[in-house]
């Protein structure tokens, strides 16, 4: 992010995202390689490969919904149940509610099948999405029988 970026205000919410980031955060971010230092936090034992994303202290909506439902007792992940439905596209609600149902059905199947859905989804994206979009749906749901109904089945 460049110097001038406004402070304590999620990248999502500016009125401009792309002026404030530099190559290289774009770089880092489309690579993901942002997320590396997460991996610092799950051998240090304060996060796992796989549970809710930790929420931003601005979002004060989602850790709210998440006391709720009582998700808070999970350990943060560097992926998630709720990203592979969606990602930030998904309401904040939503977002809880697939946060609980991880929980609901939490074992080591669930997470692997995560963790795969979480590689390949954007493979399929950049694959099929940009050639041909019924191509892309096509395979999703001929493959997985669509995410939900795949990972629900536990």
């Amino acid at each position: 992010m460049n110097v001038n970026t406004p402070r304590d205000v999620p990248t999502h919410l500016l009125e401009n995202p792309e002026k404030y980031i530099t190559r290289v955060g774009k770089f880092l971010r489309k690579s993901s390689l942002d997320e590396l230092p997460q991996l610092f936090n799950i051998l240090v034992g304060n996060m796992s490969f796989v549970g809710p994303r930790p929420a931003l202290w601005s979002q004060e909506d989602l850790i709210e919904e998440r006391n709720k439902r009582k998700v808070q007792i999970i350990r943060p992940g560097l992926t998630g149940y709720a990203q592979i439905n969606g990602r930030d596209k998904v309401l904040i609600e939503e977002k809880a509610d697939l946060d609980k149902h991880y929980l609901n059905r939490f074992s080591l199947w669930l997470d692997i099948k995560i963790i795969f859905l979480t590689f390949l989804g954007p493979f399929l994206i950049k694959t099929f999405w940009k050639k041909n979009k019924a191509d892309y749906w096509v395979i999703c749901l001929g493959l997985f029988c669509s995410t939900r109904a795949l990972l629900c089945v536990l």
